[in-house]
């Protein structure tokens, strides 16, 4: 190998192994960054559990849909800001479900079988104002993860109002929502595959929350829907990315030295 040749190798060698170096460093620091937000989401947990209403009304929530849409950047900037105050906080929801606007979320499994969610509007009011938090009631067997016998989840269909534990979780946000429907047993139901309140919103005629709303308690009588267990918290795949690419950068050194040695020796 030439003099020229040598140093080319060693200056792609030195930037490749810098350029593996960054990305693993890179990985540590979305590390260290997803260790910060389940901390936080932790200590949110941990707080009293928010009245709705009560220290907070309908029109204190961040709404979406019909009259709760906010006009211009500074208003979506505060319902921004309102919402991340509210996610991961849990709350006691005071309200009535609206079970005939329910909301199907298809492809939802269960212990390996097939199934879906149900996402049901439960409507909380104060002062005369109406609005509704999106709540994730719990799953129902499908046999195609489409389909499912609605009134098997609904033990109590009465007009009572209730107090629901949840924990409060931000949306999913979709590019674009596919809706289909399926016959329930009050009439048509949207299918959709994303909680994202933002664009359920126009399925409805009163606003909701910009957010929904896991519910924490038991089963009810009967055991449909059955509880989902709550988001877990996990550091996620950054600590072996990062194991990987400082991997790669000690071969490209070791592996660079090796060559160079074996190209003297000819």
């Amino acid at each position: 190998m030439s003099r020229t040749a040598r140093w080319i190798f060693v200056v792609t060698v030195v930037v490749v192994t810098a350029i593996f170096t960054r990305l693993g460093i890179w990985q540590l620091h979305r590390l260290a960054e997803r260790k910060a937000e389940n901390a936080r989401q932790v200590a949110r947990r941990d707080l009293p559990p928010l009245r709705i209403p009560g220290e907070m009304g309908p029109l204190e929530l961040p709404l979406v849909g019909a009259a709760g849409t906010t006009g211009g950047a500074v208003g979506a900037a505060s319902d921004s800001a309102r919402r991340d105050t509210l996610v991961w906080r849990k709350a006691l929801l005071a309200g009535r479900y609206d079970y005939g606007r329910e909301i199907v979320i298809r492809d939802r499994s269960w212990t390996g079988a097939p199934g879906v969610y149900l996402l049901t509007p439960l409507l909380v009011r104060s002062g005369g104002d109406s609005a509704a938090v999106l709540v994730l009631r719990g799953w129902l067997p499908s046999g195609d993860a489409f389909h499912a016998r609605l009134a098997v989840g609904r033990p109590d269909t009465g007009a009572r109002s209730r107090a629901v534990p949840t924990l409060l979780l931000p949306g999913h946000p979709a590019e674009e929502l596919r809706i289909d429907t399926i016959q329930g047993p009050d009439g048509p139901h949207p299918v959709v595959a994303h909680v994202d309140p933002g664009r359920l919103a126009g399925l409805l005629p009163y606003p909701i929350a910009d957010l929904y709303a896991q519910v924490t308690d038991s089963a009810p009588p009967g055991g449909y829907p059955v509880r989902i267990p709550l988001p877990e918290l996990g550091n996620g795949p950054h600590l072996s990315y990062a194991i990987q690419w400082f991997a790669l950068a000690l071969i490209s050194v070791v592996g660079g030295v090796i060559f160079l040695r074996a190209s003297e020796r000819r």
